[in-house]
């Protein structure tokens, strides 16, 4: 932590640019809801005896819609002295509009043997084949892409981290499908 800590001031003095430096563990519990478009977030891993344990995860969903700009550049470095770590990248993209801008930019790096390091991308919009199931079904299309989007929107908004994000993704729905927020359930510890 210390090194990061000292990174993170040489970056500040260097660049100007705003830096923090936290514990691994601590970087999931509120810290990660602040990483926003064009932030860099770099992870080091310092301890070799720790190396062949990493893990590091990174699932992405989301929806686009109206003029809605998107860059998401993730990479997985795994170093010499890493061997048995594991590292993925996966993203889910609904596109809800024509105007949206998408770019991901996943990147692996691997500098050990006997690791494992995958990525994979489901970006567009909603397929014909489904909109024709529901349209036959008497869902015009309309209707249907609300569906697929409302379902999106409501496991972003089920899963957030915490209540500002929620109140952000709840905010977003409604403006997207009206009566959104009629059916959403109360987080668990509000619902007892």
């Amino acid at each position: 932590h210390h090194l990061a800590l000292e990174g993170s001031l040489k970056l500040k003095e260097l660049s100007y640019l705003h830096s923090e430096a936290y514990p691994a563990g601590e970087l999931k519990h509120g810290p990660i809801s602040l990483i926003t478009e064009g932030m860099p977030v770099i992870a080091l891993a310092t301890q070799q005896k720790v190396l062949p344990k990493t893990v590091s995860n990174m699932n992405a969903n989301g929806v686009l819609a109206g003029t809605s700009k998107k860059v998401l550049r993730g990479t997985i470095d795994l170093v010499h002295g890493c061997k048995g770590s594991e590292g993925s990248e996966q993203e889910t993209v609904l596109l809800a509009s024509e105007g949206v801008d998408n770019k991901t930019v996943p990147t692996i790096l691997c500098d050990e043997d006997d690791v494992a390091g995958n990525h994979g991308a489901t970006i567009g919009h909603v397929r014909p084949e489904q909109l024709f199931y529901l349209e036959s079904r008497g869902v015009s299309a309309e209707a249907a892409e609300a569906l697929f989007i409302r379902a999106k929107l409501e496991d972003a908004a089920l899963s957030a981290p915490d209540e500002r994000i929620r109140a952000s993704v709840l905010r977003l729905g409604e403006a997207l499908i009206p009566g959104f927020t009629d059916d959403i359930d109360a987080p668990e510890e509000d619902a007892a």
